[in-house]
């Protein structure tokens, strides 16, 4: 027979916070290239009164998780934060492979500079991945504690974003979680023998220390930490994309070498909007008046192109986005245009 331990101590809950500022010229909805930098490792590790009990934790395969506590701490909110990138922005993120790769010749080590050296490194680092931002970042707690009846994890970083060309911190910002687990997770289960309320106590105090924990907690923070530059997962879900009603261009024959190539469009007022011919890069357009858009691109030598059709892309506040293509007529670039 199974009951249940009546509460003995308060609920104790999750203790969240997070910070962010965002420069005014930094557009989440914009096409930036970013390189995700490895994170430092700056927290101290479990609390002294955790020793005991984290080594049963983290050899119990059901408690362990092995993704997490083979990893470091810095590694896995890089990729946490990579993640969330790919997710909330419309940046386009470097492969943190690529990224280790560039570090490497460069003979650089983020982990190992200090604040004041980073935007040099920012600069250095840019131009060798092609990327206009450079992210730093700072783990400051990877930390579990036990304390008698309570057990804790707790997961807290910082970061920046900074412009590649200027080294300037575009965007800071940082996050803590902590998950409490022991008697104020209770009502408990129990049996009818009293005598086999304390094994389940510590249970719940060991599961508390799991590593797996760190899982969940780094999810947590690394969404909370960008809450302030890019828009949440709830705000894409629930936000209308920007109405898109009309496009338009000036190539009516073949481009030669020096011609303009002008994209206008209509739709929703105070968008971003950006055009492209065939799958060439985005290029930005202007709104010259609420709702309207016009872009212009002058044809080089380097443009090859075939009966290529004109897609035009409006992003509204929320970072949902709307394309239009323009089948008819498509862009040709002239023989000549080799």
């Amino acid at each position: 027979m199974i009951r249940l331990l009546p509460p003995l101590v308060a609920l104790a809950v999750g203790c969240a916070s997070s910070h962010g500022e965002r420069a005014p010229g930094l557009d989440p909805r914009a096409d930036r290239r970013v390189a995700v930098l490895p994170f430092a490792d700056r927290h101290t590790g479990d609390h002294p009164t955790a020793y005991a009990l984290t080594w049963v934790a983290d050899g119990l395969p059901f408690l362990a998780d092995d993704a997490v506590a083979a990893a470091r701490a810095a590694a896995v909110m890089r990729e946490k934060v990579q993640g969330e990138l790919l997710r909330r922005t419309r940046f386009d993120l470097v492969p943190l492979p690529a990224v280790d790769a560039a570090l490497e010749g460069a003979g650089l080590d983020p982990a190992a500079l200090a604040p004041e050296e980073r935007a040099a490194a920012a600069r250095a680092l840019g131009p060798r991945v092609g990327a206009d931002l450079v992210v730093f970042g700072d783990v400051t707690e990877w930390r579990r504690e036990f304390w008698l009846v309570q057990s804790h994890a707790t997961v807290a970083f910082t970061l920046e974003v900074r412009d590649a060309a200027t080294g300037e911190v575009v965007y800071a910002g940082g996050a803590e979680d902590t998950a409490h687990s022991g008697l104020s997770q209770v009502p408990l289960p129990l049996a009818t023998e009293l005598f086999e309320v304390p094994v389940w106590i510590l249970i719940e105090l060991v599961r508390g220390l799991s590593a797996a924990n760190f899982n969940r907690l780094s999810d947590d923070v690394a969404a909370a930490a960008l809450d302030a530059l890019a828009p949440t997962l709830d705000q894409l879900t629930e936000a209308a994309p920007p109405r898109l009603d009309l496009v338009a261009h000036s190539a009516a024959g073949p481009l030669r070498a020096g011609d303009d190539l002008v994209v206008v469009a209509r739709g929703e007022p105070g968008a971003r909007a950006s055009f492209r011919v065939g799958p060439g890069r985005w290029a930005p357009m202007t709104e010259t008046a609420p709702g309207s858009y016009r872009g212009a691109l002058v044809v080089s030598p380097g443009h090859r192109w075939h009966g290529e059709r004109v897609e035009v892309r409006l992003v509204g506040e929320a970072g949902r986005g709307a394309r239009r293509a323009l089948t008819r007529p498509t862009v040709t670039s002239a023989p000549g245009v080799e």
